[in-house]
């Protein structure tokens, strides 16, 4: 098990965790993470699979071990920095396993928190991108794509639930 230190409280209102490191980004909360993947899957995980995406626990890995690679820096490399990526990216796939349908569901089955509604998914999105953009090549890494497509099916839906208050053109 991942030694995680609440440190205080997140944007996304939840606690943050961090190893007690000097740089400005934290660990992401593994439950965070399992949340942001369930949601879009629960969502849009057919496109995503048709259109030869990541399966939800592959995009899960790759999250967290992005996230890991900016925590680390320069020291990702290191014996220990692996170990603890492995054993975070264990926690992530633990908790996104918790948040499946049901045994015998197919593998796009999830139920993410119902609380959980258009903003927090885009502020919980923003949130992790800020915390990785430390990894190196952030910006062409999978977690960046994934997350920019997250974020554009979530912008979508926000325009959508507005409905015809939302202009599509200025006059």
């Amino acid at each position: 098990m991942i030694n995680l230190e609440i440190t205080g409280t997140a944007n996304h209102g939840g606690p943050f965790y961090f190893y007690g490191g000097k740089m400005s980004c934290f660990v992401v909360n593994p439950k965070h993470i399992a949340q942001m993947v369930a949601w879009y899957y629960k969502h849009d995980g057919n496109n995503i699979v048709l259109n030869n995406g990541p399966l939800p626990e592959d995009a899960a890995v790759e999250l967290a071990w992005t996230n890991q690679a900016a925590w680390h820096g320069s020291f990702f490399e290191s014996e220990r920095a692996q170990k603890e990526a492995e054993a975070y990216e264990f926690e992530v796939i633990k908790e996104l396993d918790a948040l499946k349908a049901g045994p015998n569901n197919w593998n796009l089955a999830y139920k993410p928190d119902t609380k959980l509604g258009l903003a927090e998914i885009w502020q919980m999105t923003k949130c992790y991108q800020y915390q990785a953009m430390d990894a190196a090549d952030w910006a062409k890494t999978k977690a960046k794509v994934w997350t920019d497509n997250l974020l554009s099916h979530v912008g979508n839906k926000m325009a959508e639930a507005a409905g015809p208050k939302v202009r599509w053109e200025y006059k």
